[in-house]
């Protein structure tokens, strides 16, 4: 049986071979941002009480995910569980701007005032992660993935994974947030041909992020 199904699922284990301890099954939060149809706020905490309540410790969203709703949705819903107890993914290489007149075409519901484009500059990546965090009402997020990197490879190897700081291709990563201690914040790519590569990253400040060096993990996934 595969151990994702198994009945000890629950048990913590490696996010791929050196990454964070999580539970087998994760909750992905693409659907409480609306994506292909409307769900209400009430709809959405009832989603995360319940994967909370069956044993999920591990939650993944990004700005993407209903243009903010789901950060803000999935933050409310875990604003009140201990943030040590879990696991909290979102990812880079989109940030959201005021709507423009001709707004791009989107899965996504009801997605108010904000639409996502593709920036993997350091400054965007910093943003992007600072806005997350207000969103999701954290210090802190455990996991940065590197959403959609095989559509605009160059940008996203040249700029995003070696954000903050420089150094040459190795197997580590970063912590981000104020209150990220060494060894929470692990960085890879969320995208359909990730190139599975983690980036040696010395601390770097942005105005409410601090970046701690610690061992990365390789992970692929298909694009939502």
């Amino acid at each position: 049986m595969d151990d994702v199904t198994a009945p000890d699922w629950r048990a913590p284990r490696p996010l791929g071979s050196r990454g964070p301890s999580v539970t087998g099954l994760g909750l992905g939060t693409a659907p409480i941002g609306n994506m292909f149809a409307g769900v209400s706020d009430e709809d959405a905490l009832a989603t995360v009480d319940a994967a909370w309540d069956g044993g999920i410790r591990y939650f993944d969203t990004a700005p993407l995910y209903g243009h903010g709703a789901s950060e803000r949705r999935l933050g409310h819903a875990l604003s009140s569980r201990p943030r040590d107890e879990y696991v909290l993914a979102t990812k880079v290489g989109r940030v959201l701007d005021p709507a423009g007149t001709d707004r791009p075409e989107t899965i996504f519901r009801d997605v108010g005032d904000l639409d996502p484009h593709f920036d993997y500059s350091r400054d965007a990546v910093l943003r992007s992660l600072e806005e997350s965090l207000i969103r999701l009402r954290a210090d802190r997020v455990d996991v940065v993935l590197v959403h959609d990197p095989d559509l605009h490879e160059d940008d996203a190897l040249t700029h995003a994974f070696p954000t903050p700081g420089c150094g040459s291709w190795e197997d580590r990563a970063s912590g981000f947030g104020p209150g990220s201690p060494a060894g929470t914040t692990w960085c890879s790519t969320a995208g359909s041909r990730g190139n599975g590569r983690s980036q040696s990253h010395r601390p770097s400040m942005s105005r409410r992020m601090r970046a701690s060096p610690t061992r990365a993990f390789v992970r692929r996934r298909s694009r939502s």
